[in-house]
Parts: C-alpha cells; structure tokens; sequence
C-alpha cells in the first residue's frame, strides 16, 4: 500500500470501466493505492445527524418528554466527523455491463475493505456499489444491505 497523490486521484477516477464500493467505517486521512488498479479514497463522514433525530423523535413520541432544540444542535455537531466513509475503487481491463463489473469487482474491492478495516481497527461496512461503463452507463447497486453472504 502507498499514498496516493491528489492529482492521482483524479486522473485515475477518470478511467473506465471501474467500480466503486462506498464503505462506512475505515478512517483514513489519505488517498492510499493498493495496487496499480485499486486504490482507497477517504470521503466525507456521514456524522450522525440522522441519529441524532430518530433518538429525539423516540424521546418525544415514545417517551412523551420535551427535547431542547440546542442540545439535539450541539449533539449533531459535535459528531459531525464520526462514522468515516471510505470509497474503494478498481479499475476494470473490459468493458461490460455494469452488472458484469460488478460481480467481476466484488472479491477484490470486498478484500480490499477488509484490510483497511484492519489497518484502521473500524469495522468497515460496504453500503452501495457503482460501476460505470466506458459508454458513460452506470448502476447503483445496494446488495450489500440485502443480499445474502455465500
């Protein structure tokens, strides 16, 4: 594994066919390259606004008491840098659909998630799939949330 320079990050995002895995989980605070065509790209948290909300809508609904307006703002804020999201992307040699690049990508970009979890000590979760063609086509695919692990 190697840092990765900015200016490579973006000539590199701008091949194709490639697949990107967005992983929660995996702190990073750079670009990293594990191989010529994978590599590791940090990206904004996802902080735990989200969170935040449900538990003062479970505190008001659920529970039937008040919540200060300035303490769910200050909660909000002070994790705005937790739950880290890492993008993982591997540049394809063939062009296929972006259904083909998916499957043809999952055991590299799923190996890959699992050795920045362990260089980081996070669980790294996958949460959605990108795969974009040389014909500008692309696919989101969230089957990491649904499918089953063989």
């Amino acid at each position: 594994m190697k840092a990765l320079q900015p200016s490579g990050v973006v000539a590199t995002l701008k091949r194709r066919p490639e697949v990107h895995m967005f992983c929660s989980g995996g702190y990073l605070q750079a670009p990293l390259q594990f191989q010529t065509d994978l590599s590791v790209l940090p990206l904004r948290a996802l902080g735990f606004t989200t969170q935040v909300g449900c538990i003062a809508r479970y505190a008001t609904d659920i529970s039937g008491v008040d919540v200060d307006q300035n303490g769910i703002d200050a909660l909000s804020k002070q994790g705005m840098d937790s739950l880290p999201v890492v993008a993982l992307f591997l540049i394809m040699n063939d062009d296929q659909t972006p259904q083909e690049l998916e499957q043809s990508a999952n055991k590299a970009l799923e190996r890959a998630g699992r050795i920045i979890g362990l260089t980081t000590g996070d669980e790294v979760a996958p949460f959605a799939l990108l795969a974009c063609t040389t014909r500008r086509r692309a696919i989101f695919a969230y089957s990491h949330l649904t499918r089953d692990k063989e």
